[in-house]
């Protein structure tokens, strides 16, 4: 057999909390041939619980405190599904998420958190700021820095919302000299309840000290708003109603669970979450792990904290791989009593431990040291051993049947077209009519597709072909739409048809299958939103997967833009930001943060179709698309075609975030040097600045590069702004025509 990997089980993570996290690096280190690996989590940067407090005190980034999941499942060869779980079907091994095809498991582990209890407050729940999920709170303290707001209620009396008002009083108090009354409401007697008596002690002084006032025995019932006051009305002491108004509400009670679990056919607790044996799996079915916060382990019930998850990631991980392999699997059992370690806001921490307390600015030193190392592990990720070994585990994990087909690839050949097999395509292609209510798929069964041409309209035709660059399907065929269509709209023409040529890496035939539905779902769904039908294709075996498509689109003769129309005076409007075949280029060497990856994605995945509009009403003369041979030489082609010269604004050329630190570490796209052949075009500059090669950059799914009368250029962008296109700038001026001297300055 070939030495490399041939996927016949998935497995799946549902969510990116810590145990995963350490779950998946054990994979990453020591992977089990025939699997495949995926991610699914709603963010693509998970926070570390330990680190919040001194990150909401201003003591740590946001680096400091966040696993980058992009960055993890690059290194560790997973496959990452950015996107939101909304149901889970274990008969059927299925996850379902929003706005995207359904994913097929055979072993799933479910690790999504938890959220603020809401369910004591009958009104008024829009007008809190739950701490979780921590990525929509974290931006609302950070506009909370900015605001004149001066008191503010938290709601939960807990460890978690102990540290928030110490942090939050350091943060706004301390650091940013502001003067905020934080006042801190907790339903039981006695703040920290299930810490020793010595800590809340401390706890107590020091809130005191801090001015921070407690309402014990306060449950808040209802919160309404006026004059911009928000006012709480709780029960105080069991009996005496109150209210007290306030400028924010932030809410961190104990945790509740995702309300979807209900309807999952999973066995769950009194409370709402998953129960779970000794082993972390699901007590309904055996092949659907639960770890975390969403997660009980039926009799060792314990609190939801951070540490629990975290030691389940080791654990997680073995059940997982001996499941798979089909061995006996290890008990874990959690453990009663554990050291914590309260963060005061002010480099100083409380430890408590059984019925011992004790504080000091060393401890915050200590703790410091222990979250740091932990998240050392997936700050520094090079030299993971991902090469998989093709052994045993092949008759282990697949039957007869599959471990068969595995053992004939390598006998496949390229003849007979290298197809996939007829009866596998037409599974996938009447599981996508199930979901095509618009009859985009409209794939006609003869030789040839067929279509009419509108009277006095002309066919405009472009091909492109990607090999895989991410390893999601559905997100590459989405990109690679968007991409070929872009040379459409850059004529002016309005999409019409499609045809797709699909290479699929060779597998077990389920996972092929489930692998070309994810693809073709991705270029279904971007046809769908550009009103394109689909018409044929092709699909080839290959040692890689790869996607392209052959685009049709018509337009009248006398309205064809082109890039030989530019002229003297003309503004150069660009549509999009550039720098995609930096930041792609960064991902593949592991050095790209995620969320620069998550933006340029976003940025690829914005259709030219609205601006394509805006283009013609403006009336622009010239246009043409950003793609491989970069910013100069897509212009270099519309100034030869025009015989002009023209002046780029190098300050106002827009690039997309990360750039920077990429060409800080010597990163480019490996097409860079041959574009820099282009390089000829322009005029000396004593001094090239750092963001320089960003012109020579290759682009995928850029934008378009417009000429239009300069009188008209500020209102062209701002309604290509409004529009979206919020990178959309004037980036030069066509400054000399009708001459053989093609030359560019900066």
């Amino acid at each position: 057999m070939q030495n490399n990997n041939i996927p016949i089980i998935d497995l799946v993570f549902a969510g990116g909390g810590h145990s995963h996290a350490i779950a998946l690096k054990m994979f990453a280190m020591n992977p089990i041939a025939g699997v495949r690996i995926t991610l699914i989590s709603e963010n693509v940067d998970t926070p570390y619980s330990g680190m919040l407090p001194g990150l909401l005190a201003g003591h740590f980034n946001f680096d400091q405190c966040h696993i980058d999941l992009r960055h993890l499942c690059e290194a560790a060869d997973v496959n990452f599904i950015q996107g939101k779980v909304v149901s889970v079907d274990p008969l059927d091994n299925k996850v379902y998420l929003v706005n995207r095809p359904a994913i097929h498991f055979d072993v799933l582990s479910i690790n999504i958190g938890s959220t603020p209890d809401l369910s004591a407050l009958t009104s008024g729940q829009e007008l809190v700021h739950p701490v979780k999920p921590i990525a929509k709170f974290l931006p609302k303290i950070n506009q909370l820095d900015n605001s004149d707001f001066k008191e503010l209620a938290i709601v939960g009396g807990g460890a978690a919302g102990v540290e928030l008002a110490l942090s939050l009083d350091y943060r706004f108090n301390n650091k940013l000299n502001k003067s905020i009354k934080i006042s801190l409401f907790n339903a039981d007697q006695e703040i920290l309840n299930g810490h020793n008596k010595n800590v809340r002690i401390k706890v107590n002084d020091i809130l005191q000290k801090r001015n921070i006032s407690v309402f014990n025995q306060s449950v808040v019932k209802e919160i309404s708003l006026k004059d911009d006051k928000k006012y709480l009305n709780f029960i105080h002491q069991n009996s005496l109603s109150a209210q007290n108004s306030f400028d924010e509400v932030i809410w961190a009670t104990h945790a509740s669970a995702a309300g979807w679990l209900k309807n999952s056919g999973l066995k769950l607790n009194e409370a709402g979450f998953i129960e779970v044996n000794n082993n972390l799996q699901t007590l309904s079915y055996k092949n659907i792990f639960a770890t975390g916060d969403i997660s009980t382990i039926q009799g060792h019930e314990r609190a939801k904290s951070g540490v629990f998850a975290v030691r389940q990631g080791m654990p997680l991980y073995e059940n997982i791989k001996r499941f798979i392999l089909k061995q006996a699997l290890k008990a874990y059992f959690p453990q009663q009593h554990f050291l914590s370690l309260l963060n005061c806001g002010n480099q100083y921490s409380i430890a408590s431990w059984r019925n011992m307390a004790f504080s000091g600015k060393w401890l915050w030193f200590v703790k410091r040291f222990i979250d740091q190392r932990f998240m050392q592990q997936f700050q520094q990720l090079k030299g993971m051993n991902n090469n998989q070994t093709i052994d045993e585990h092949y008759r282990k994990l697949a039957t007869s049947e599959t471990y068969q087909q595995i053992r004939k690839i390598s006998e496949r050949c390229g003849g007979c077209g290298a197809k996939v097999a007829g009866s596998l395509l037409n599974q996938v292609l009447s599981r996508l009519s199930q979901h095509d209510k618009d009859g985009i798929v409209a794939i006609q069964k003869d030789d040839a597709a067929v279509f009419n041409i509108p009277a006095n309209h002309q066919i405009v035709q472009s091909i492109d072909y990607f090999r895989s660059f991410i390893a999601d399907p559905y997100l590459l065929g989405q990109v690679a739409t968007t991409h070929a269509l872009s040379d459409l709209y850059a004529m002016g023409a309005k999409p019409h048809s499609a045809q797709v040529l699909i290479g699929l890496p060779f597998m077990a035939r389920e996972q092929q299958q489930e692998t070309l539905f994810q693809l073709m779902s991705g270029i279904v769904h971007k046809l769908k939103q550009e009103q394109v039908i689909l018409i044929g294709g092709h699909t080839n075996e290959s040692l890689e997967m790869g996607c392209g498509l052959t685009v049709n689109g018509f337009i009248k003769e006398n309205e064809i833009t082109r890039k030989s129309s530019l002229k003297n005076g003309q503004c150069l409007v660009l549509t999009k930001a550039l720098g995609t075949g930096i930041i792609l280029a960064a991902n593949m060497q592991s050095e790209a943060k995620g969320r620069w990856v998550e933006n340029c994605f976003t940025t690829m995945l914005k259709s030219s179709a609205r601006a394509a509009e805006i283009l013609k009403k403006y009336k622009i003369t010239a246009c043409t698309d950003i793609t491989g041979f970069g910013l100069v030489g897509h212009l270099s082609e519309m100034l030869t075609a025009s015989k002009c010269q023209a002046k780029l604004d190098f300050d106002k050329i827009p690039y997309l975030q990360g750039v920077d630190d990429c060409l800080d570490k010597g990163i480019l796209s490996s097409l860079y040097n041959e574009n820099l052949a282009y390089e000829s075009i322009i005029e000396h500059i004593s001094q090239k600045p750092l963001r320089y090669p960003i012109l020579f950059d290759p682009q995928t799914a850029g934008g378009l590069l417009a000429a239009i009368d300069c009188e008209n250029a500020r209102d062209f962008v701002n309604e290509l702004i409004e529009a979206g296109y919020e990178d959309a700038s004037i980036i030069g001026q066509v400054i000399k025509e009708q001459t053989e001297d093609i030359k560019l300055f900066i």
